[in-house]
């Protein structure tokens, strides 16, 4: 029965290790996609800077999501097909609903000076 307690109290033990050491795996997995992510945001930082200094006009939205592409690629996490589909859509569909928005307001804008008589 000694033994018997003696194993149950060492698979216990183990048991509390095994937990201990996968939080602590996933608490660091957690901090070094925090870096990556203000790695990525500061290089975007960077990069729209640089392109308003010289008067460029840039997308955040294209700069920052192959920022964090980048970022991702640096870590040795690689790319995901759903990280990668996310992006295409982000970059297809910038352009799309902008230009959507601004007619939408237009419209609207233009709708009220008629009503005014402006």
């Amino acid at each position: 029965a000694e033994a018997v307690a003696e194993a149950a109290a060492e698979r216990g033990l183990a048991r509390e290790a095994k937990l201990a050491l996968e939080r602590k795996v996933a608490e660091a997995a957690e901090q070094r996609a925090d870096a990556a992510e203000k790695q990525a945001e500061l290089v975007a930082a960077g990069t729209i800077l640089a392109a308003d200094r010289f008067g460029l006009p840039v997308s955040t939205t294209h700069i920052l999501s192959s920022g964090v592409a980048g970022a991702s690629v640096a870590s040795g996490q690689g790319l995901q097909r759903r990280t990668l589909l996310q992006l295409a859509a982000a970059w297809l569909l910038t352009l799309p609903v902008a230009m959507l928005l601004s007619g939408v307001l237009y419209w609207m804008l233009l709708l009220v000076v008629r009503a005014g008589g402006l």
